[in-house]
């Protein structure tokens, strides 16, 4: 659970991530939508998918892509539109991801520029490539703008559109696939008079063709991608109180459920191998990919507050065999309200706390990991605030104050033995 502090610092994030949850009052279908022969073609047609992975954070969270060589990430002009930007880990700047010293990066002819009124994008790295998945807007008082897959080069070079969407469709995260497959939730809406019809599934979009594959029908707002193992995506679902937790070969478009369980009895995590739950008496089972036989770590106990119970752990993330827990302990006053971190070595069984934190405004909280590299971790090592310019509905400039983050690298080893030896990178705060 995070400290509402460190939320407030995904505020300018807001802007390409929190807009992919839903859009109200969309009209029409566009043609990948309103052309059912296309998808059921496409699902007889085996896919190839292989090596799997996810794209973003497990809850859609997105604060930008790390490549091993640089982080790539919008940063908010006062105008609204964005510019794509890249930190360079090995010197430490931050640059336009264009390539032209003569570009004003103000339209379409720069490859960085995105328009306020395309809905915010989230920006993935995946292999050579860089993509950017933007949402759209079908606002009448705006431009209108169509959802849209972007390709381009690390150096944004070689900017194309993989697929453009209707206006009535979105994709949304977590995202989850390779160079060559991006796969997702998938809506389409349209209004009827008072009412609203939505068309939901799970969606694997060709990279080279921008071909759409319809693989599973869900329903709205209540299943989500959760994880992906090679060929099999992990898929979340809620009735009710009841969870369920199923696999989908993406190839085959075959599904089969894992587990089930309701609200209060367990909280589930996955890894690049598998995925496991956290009871409500703190032990720890695990199941592998292929088989899923249940792994358990006996004399491990997550150490929950009592009052709270399993409310109080959150999964954050997870790296090579460790996974990453929070536990929330209220106190009567934010100073006293406590968020302990702890990492379970999948390899050994073994529990251990992580006491690297940010330290802000007389709240701790433990250090955010942003994005998993090969050998290194990149995380917000400070928080700070600053003013940002912006304009307000009458195009008038206004000054407002956020927080903003210092990202750093450290190695993984660093990190799990708690040795803040960050490589900060000392001009750079978003």
């Amino acid at each position: 659970m995070k400290t509402p502090n460190k939320w407030v610092s995904l505020l300018l994030v807001v802007c390409f991530v929190a807009v992919f949850t839903g859009c109200q009052g969309r009209a029409g279908f566009g043609e990948s939508a309103s052309n059912p022969s296309l998808a059921q073609t496409a699902a007889q047609e085996p896919l190839g998918v292989s090596d799997m992975k996810l794209l973003t954070k497990w809850n859609g969270v997105c604060s930008g892509a790390a490549g091993e060589q640089g982080f790539y990430y919008p940063k908010v002009k006062d105008d609204g539109s964005m510019l794509m930007m890249y930190l360079d880990y090995a010197t430490g700047t931050e640059t336009v991801l264009c390539a032209n010293l003569s570009c004003e990066h103000r339209d379409d002819s720069c490859p960085a520029w995105i328009s306020a009124h395309q809905g915010g994008v989230v920006p993935l790295v995946v292999g050579d490539s860089l993509f950017l998945i933007s949402r759209g807007s079908d606002n009448p008082s705006e431009e209108i703008c169509q959802p849209k897959i972007i390709r381009m080069g690390l150096n944004g070079a070689d900017k194309t559109t993989v697929i453009e969407l209707d206006a009535s469709e979105e994709l949304i995260p977590p995202f989850a696939g390779n160079e060559d497959t991006i796969v997702c939730a998938y809506r389409s809406s349209r209004t009827d008079g008072a009412s609203l019809d939505s068309d939901n599934w799970i969606a694997a979009i060709q990279t080279k063709n921008g071909r759409i594959t319809k693989l599973a029908d869900i329903s709205e707002n209540t299943t989500t991608v959760v994880g992906a193992l090679g060929e099999q995506l992990l898929l979340q679902s809620v009735s009710g109180d009841s969870f369920f937790l199923s696999a989908l070969d993406v190839n085959t478009a075959e599904q089969k459920v894992l587990d089930t369980w309701r609200y209060g009895e367990k909280v589930l995590f996955t890894t690049h191998e598998g995925y496991g739950f956290v009871y409500a008496d703190g032990h720890i089972e695990y199941s592998k990919a292929p088989s899923f036989e249940k792994q358990e770590f006996p004399g491990v106990s997550m150490p929950l507050d009592e009052q709270i119970g399993l409310e109080a752990v959150t999964f954050v993330d997870s790296f090579d065999d460790k996974v990453i827990f929070e536990v929330f302990h209220p106190g009567d006053v934010p100073a006293q309200t406590q968020v302990k971190e702890w990492g379970l070595n999948l390899s050994d069984g073994t529990l251990r706390e992580l006491t690297l934190c940010t330290d802000f405004d007389g709240v701790t909280a433990p250090v955010e990991i942003i994005s998993v590299l090969e050998n290194q971790l990149l995380v917000v090592a400070q928080l700070s605030y600053q003013q940002v310019s912006m304009l307000d509905e009458n195009q008038m400039p206004m000054q407002m104050q956020t927080i903003a983050n210092q990202y750093a690298l450290i190695t993984k080893e660093d990190y799990w033995n708690s040795k803040a030896n960050y490589q900060l990178f000392e001009s750079v705060w978003f």
